[in-house]
């Protein structure tokens, strides 16, 4: 089984079962709103089910060889090239890539290999022995093959001193990964094959805000759509003034000058025994928008009411959490709010006129806190932090920012009233440039060597599409983007261990010739690599 398909099915187990439970029971009001991320569950499912309604996000359909290489649908983003936080004219570099296919050589995993897996929690002796039957059932030959898409670069940077004192030099090194999967992209500095303590940097949502692609009735000019970097020519646009990386490097907005009243509602569990449809909470104030700004967390969608007042809806917990309270905030920068009631409702509860149920009332506790301390608690809830292996101070700043521009300083109309949830799920699922910063000693008339390792994703279209560019999978880099280094000569080899065909490519590698390793142009601003499995590559079930 490839990465990919693991990493789809990974993805389908983070969707809450009871948001998609909650998405087939929907019956929204002529005033309701929900959440954007609930939309992107439904498109989700209804995409894998019809096969043709994944998100396009790389633009147009690949083209057939142009001097840029193809366009994809889903564009991964390119290799870039390290560069100094300050220039220095005493450095001179030489760098050598090396596009290395060993991750597609598939290689035999057993069941006692998964049974071994590090990143697994430790089993009771009983646990151990169950899964063990279980794999054994799923894989009656005793395991499977595994292989990757990936391509392993290898990014050497000869970094030489031509002064006659010895340079300490901050290096950065970028790479490009959305935040959810920052373990998988993560590179690894070396120096002298030891690794350098580095600390990460990330830089801002790169994109835009757009109208919904192919919905009519909206205004152009509306800003609900994430349009994101889809091509080499996004990147060099974004990146080639090196705003966006100075940006990067300035500490993040301190939320905490600003004071907010937070109203934490906690809802009891459903008692046992009760209907079996699950109760929604209706919470209805009054606030004026013109003196408040409004963030909240745990809510299903909202109504703006023929009285001026406005209604959220939260659910309690449905099985099997039934045993555990719901919380949900509302946050306040400005004046509070007033006239705040709870009530509770059958089922989706989204009309006014669904019949009140009998429950336990929900609980309101107010109280006032920096507003950086307000969206860390929400984001200490179980459902946004379960199984992360994101940096928390970075976590942290990336959603810092986010809150800062995109509600406080931008009002994105994306964010209408403030979903905080929204706002964490969204700022873990684009793609961004990240820095790695280490320290490097040159000493005078010496070379230090900087190796920077990386599995690469790839740049492909969607299986379902067809076209030229089916099967292909895409990687490319960028020559001198963002770089004050200095560079005397840049090579690129390639290793392509019998797996695969090129299909474009700008490099010049020849593999039936021989020609693996060429010397790059420095007026080359791009080049990319465009393959595809070679047949017979990949063992019989």
């Amino acid at each position: 089984m490839s990465k990919r398909s693991e990493r789809l099915l990974a993805l389908l187990g983070q969707v809450d079962d009871g948001k998609i439970d909650e998405a087939a029971d929907y019956r929204p009001g002529k005033n309701w709103k929900r959440w954007a991320s609930a939309a992107a569950v439904l498109t989700l499912v209804v995409g894998l089910g019809g096969a043709v309604l994944f998100p396009r996000m790389g633009g147009n359909a690949g083209a057939a060889g142009h001097e840029e290489g193809s366009t994809f649908m889903s564009y991964a983003g390119p290799v870039l090239p390290m560069t100094l936080r300050e220039e220095n004219d005493a450095i001179t570099a030489r760098r050598d890539i090396t596009l290395d296919f060993q991750p597609w050589v598939p290689e035999w995993e057993s069941v006692e290999d998964m049974l071994e897996n590090p990143t697994r929690a430790p089993l009771t002796q009983s646990e151990r022995e169950k899964l063990r039957a279980d794999l054994n059932q799923s894989y009656p030959k005793g395991g499977t093959y595994r292989w990757s898409d990936r391509v392993r670069v290898v990014d050497s940077y000869t970094l030489t001193n031509g002064s006659d004192t010895d340079q300490t030099v901050s290096v950065l090194y970028p790479f490009v990964s959305q935040l959810q999967f920052l373990h998988e992209n993560r590179p690894m500095l070396r120096v002298g094959g030891q690794p350098v303590e580095t600390e990460l940097h990330a830089g801002g949502y790169p994109g835009s805000f757009g109208p919904v692609a192919g919905d009519e009735e909206r205004d152009p000019e509306d800003a609900f759509h994430l349009t994101g970097l889809n091509s080499w020519e996004d990147y060099r646009d974004q990146m080639e003034s090196g705003a966006y990386r100075s940006e990067a490097l300035r500490p993040v907005q301190d939320l905490n000058q600003m004071e907010a009243t937070v109203y934490q509602i906690t809802l009891p569990p459903v008692a046992p025994g009760k209907s079996e449809s699950v109760p929604n909470t209706r919470v209805t104030f009054r606030y004026d928008p013109n003196r408040t700004q409004l963030l909240n967390s745990g809510f299903h969608g909202f109504s703006a009411n023929d009285d001026g007042s406005f209604t959220f809806l939260a659910g309690r917990n449905s099985a099997p959490h039934r045993e555990e309270p719901s919380t949900c905030y509302l946050i306040c920068l400005g004046d509070e709010l007033t006239d705040l009631t709870l009530d509770d409702r059958d089922g989706g509860g989204w009309d006014a006129n669904t019949p009140k149920l009998d429950c336990r009332p929900g609980q309101i506790e107010r109280y006032t806190m920096g507003l950086g301390q307000a969206v860390d608690q929400v984001m200490q809830q179980p459902f946004l932090s379960r199984g992360s292996d994101e940096p928390e101070e970075l976590v942290r700043a990336v959603v810092w920012d986010w809150v800062y521009k995109c509600i406080l300083q931008d009002q994105i109309q994306r964010y209408n009233y403030g979903n905080i949830d929204d706002i964490y799920h969204d700022a873990r699922a684009v793609n961004r440039v990240f820095w790695l910063e280490g320290t490097v000693t040159i000493p005078a008339g010496a070379s230090v060597t900087v190796v920077a390792s990386l599995d690469k994703e790839p740049s492909f279209d969607y299986a379902c599409v067809g076209g030229v560019n089916r099967g292909v999978n895409g990687y490319d880099m960028m020559t001198t983007l963002d770089s004050n280094l200095n560079f005397t000569e840049q090579t690129a080899s390639l290793k392509d261990r019998g797996q695969i065909c090129i299909v474009r490519q700008n490099y010049g590698f020849d593999l039936k010739n021989g020609v693996s390793c060429v010397t790059l142009e420095r007026k080359e601003a791009h080049y990319y690599l465009e393959v595809r499995r070679k047949e017979g590559t990949i063992p019989a079930p």
